[in-house]
């Protein structure tokens, strides 16, 4: 019997491949001394990245968001992607959420109509309640995005823990096929005993000083809440200033920024196909006993391991982390995979398959879903539950993550976190063990 070669191996091999310009997984593990291997491989908290982050988790989403356009859908699965490679493969520390602000006003956070959320507990609550300050204040920020500000600073004194948050709100320019402006929420952390506002008053009065903003002094924390600050800023000196003033490193914050600058012309081929790949599955109904289903999930994770690989290793070059030489001439001679085009359709999925292979795909942690639209859902139901927007924020954003566990005091499942200092917060507001 003999076989004939397809017409795609010919096209594969008139590629003007270098002899040596895939690293195999075996050719890399083979610098890596037989105990430190080992080591890597019995480590307990190692987990596969599909723990965290499932394909399937986003064809799912994709049904809950039907009530959006399909760029609407593409803008939020990109994302969420785009969020996991930044904490994961970037190190990135600074915690965003993402959404648009509509043209009619309404803010929305993945595919969550966050004014309604708030107006609900506003109204609920009754005038003059902290919901209702808080509502306020929501409304002028969505009101000054809307017309002819591209950010906002809103300070929120502690009050589960030692520290308290500024949410810094930033917009681009319209965009017509999203009906609004694109919006990144940063939730940024600087420590403050609670009961108290002293640091809370020194970051807005200087903010508000550098800014030229006529925003009133707050005097407790419902004024923080009533009177974010509005302003238009376009080369950043605001943000640098916060970070100076909560005591991060500005490198950290320049770094997110230019850490997806620097990937998204990588990935983007793999990105839209991976979108493409994730409405398919969506449309099978996610049987995960039709054949076509898991083939199209196999093709998911393959894209989401290349993505996540080629994150990893600029972000090992953009931190010129070159202790280890090997490693960095092997990711320097991995990444000449782009010296081709990895957007034909007829060679894709062979560069995305020898990305994927070139380093495990595991992560350290939980193996909870860590993503944007898991800690939409996390706000939802911490809302739903009881909590106002305000107070869900600096839970999602006190280096809190979403804990995969019962509630023993009233059952519940959803929105459980753990903080800092171990101590967990059931998801629901009226649990007894919640004594606030």
């Amino acid at each position: 019997m003999s076989f004939v070669e397809s017409p795609q191996i010919n096209y594969y091999k008139a590629l003007p491949f270098e002899s040596d310009f895939i690293v195999s997984r075996a050719d890399y593990e083979a610098s890596i001394p037989i105990w430190q291997r080992a080591e890597a491989h019995m480590a307990e908290d190692e987990r596969s990245i599909f723990e965290s982050y499932s394909p399937k988790n986003d064809a799912e989403r994709i049904q809950k968001l039907a009530h959006l356009t399909q760029e609407q859908q593409n803008y939020y699965i990109s994302e969420n992607v785009l969020s996991y490679l930044e904490e994961f493969a970037g190190n990135v520390g600074v915690k965003k959420l993402s959404g648009i602000v509509r043209s009619d006003g309404v803010l929305e956070m993945v595919g969550t109509n966050v004014s309604d959320m708030y107006r609900h507990a506003a109204a609920t609550a009754g005038y003059g309640s902290r919901e209702w300050h808080e509502g306020q204040g929501l409304d002028k920020i969505s009101e000054g995005l809307t017309s002819s500000c591209n950010r906002a600073l809103w300070v929120s004194p502690p009050k589960f823990a030692d520290y308290g948050f500024a949410f810094v709100f930033m917009v681009d320019e319209y965009d017509k096929a999203l009906n609004g402006r694109p919006m990144r929420e940063l939730l940024i952390r600087y420590d403050e005993p609670r009961n108290t506002t002293y640091r809370s008053k020194e970051i807005f009065q200087k903010m508000n000083a550098l800014i030229g903003a006529q925003t009133s002094r707050p005097t407790s924390d419902i004024d923080f809440l009533h009177n974010p600050i509005l302003y238009n800023s376009q080369k950043d000196e605001d943000l640098a200033y916060l970070y100076d003033l909560v005591g991060i490193h500005e490198q950290d914050i320049v770094y997110s920024e230019q850490f997806r600058h620097k990937v998204l012309p990588y990935i983007r081929p793999w990105l839209e196909e991976y979108m493409r790949v994730i409405h398919k599955m969506n449309m099978r109904t996610l049987n995960k006993g039709d054949a076509v289903f898991n083939d199209l999930e196999e093709k998911g994770k393959q894209l989401i391991g290349a993505m996540f690989n080629t994150a990893r290793i600029i972000n090992r070059t953009l931190r010129q982390e070159k202790t280890d030489e090997y490693r960095f001439a092997q990711d320097a001679k991995q990444m000449k995979v782009f010296k081709y085009d990895i957007s034909d359709p007829r060679t894709l999925y062979l560069f995305a398959g020898s990305m994927a292979k070139y380093q495990e795909l595991t992560i350290s942690g939980s193996s909870c879903p860590v993503t944007q639209m898991a800690e939409m859902d996390t706000l939802t139901n911490l809302v739903q539950g009881g909590y106002s927007i305000v107070d869900s924020m600096q839970l999602i954003g006190g280096k809190s993550k979403e804990v995969c566990v019962t509630c023993p005091h009233c059952q519940n499942k959803k929105g459980n976190l753990q903080l800092d200092d171990k101590t967990y917060i059931c998801g629901n507001k009226r649990c007894p063990s919640n004594k606030k």
